[in-house]
């Protein structure tokens, strides 16, 4: 066999090579970009999911006014007595981020009578009838700031609450100032609460109130 030749059959053989190395890095390639993909596609279709999961997840909660022992078994709440907030999950379980209080209101316990004379509506023609619709009123509706948020006791935010679980949040000082004659009768909060510890958190609107709160009627 002829110099020639056996160069011929090495220059083929180094083609050949050549092309199986092109076919499979460009395998490789392909395959690492179809795996990319899936991963891409994996990790939107979990995301989809989890916001599917959370839209379709009943979640319930129950708020409470904290008394302290201060206080008559059966007595509307008293502003002074109140010690925190009791917020209880009532339904799935979820992870609790914090919990914000929006307002509150109280009604006062005096008669009509009393009440008029009290606020000043005596001699401007307002009769006791009158008088005694607005004691129902929750007025004023005093507003925290957003930025106003309790902070759990015994627990480290975010805390996961299981069905029927609960987790109080608590305050120095007095919570809820409301005027002599008057009794506590309606809070509103907002729960920010997720499906886990890390995500952003959704928002769920609270409210408690008495009986002689005008949400009751």
């Amino acid at each position: 066999m002829s110099q020639a030749t056996v160069a011929i059959i090495a220059n083929l053989a180094l083609v050949g090579v050549t092309a199986i190395y092109v076919y499979v890095t460009f395998g490789m390639g392909r395959s690492a970009r179809d795996s990319a993909r899936a991963s891409v596609a994996a990790a939107q279709f979990a995301a989809r999911s989890a916001q599917v999961a959370l839209a379709t997840l009943e979640v319930n909660f129950t708020i409470q006014p904290r008394r302290s022992d201060e206080d008559q078994q059966g007595e509307a709440p008293s502003s002074r007595n109140l010690t925190g907030v009791l917020l209880t999950s009532t339904a799935s379980n979820v992870y609790v981020h914090r919990m914000r209080i929006d307002s509150y209101g109280y009604v006062s316990s005096l008669d009509p009578e009393t009440w008029a004379r009290q606020y000043g509506l005596q001699g401007q023609g307002v009769t006791g009838q009158e008088a005694n619709i607005a004691v129902a009123q929750d007025l004023p509706i005093v507003r925290y700031d957003h930025t106003h948020t309790f902070r759990a006791t015994g627990a480290t935010l975010p805390v996961l609450l299981h069905r029927s679980e609960a987790v109080e949040f608590m305050e120095e000082g007095d919570l809820f100032p409301t005027p002599d004659g008057s009794r506590f009768s309606i809070l509103a909060a907002t729960v920010f609460y997720g499906l886990d510890p890390d995500s952003a958190p959704r928002e769920r609107f609270v409210i408690w109130h008495t009986s002689d709160s005008l949400v009751a009627e």
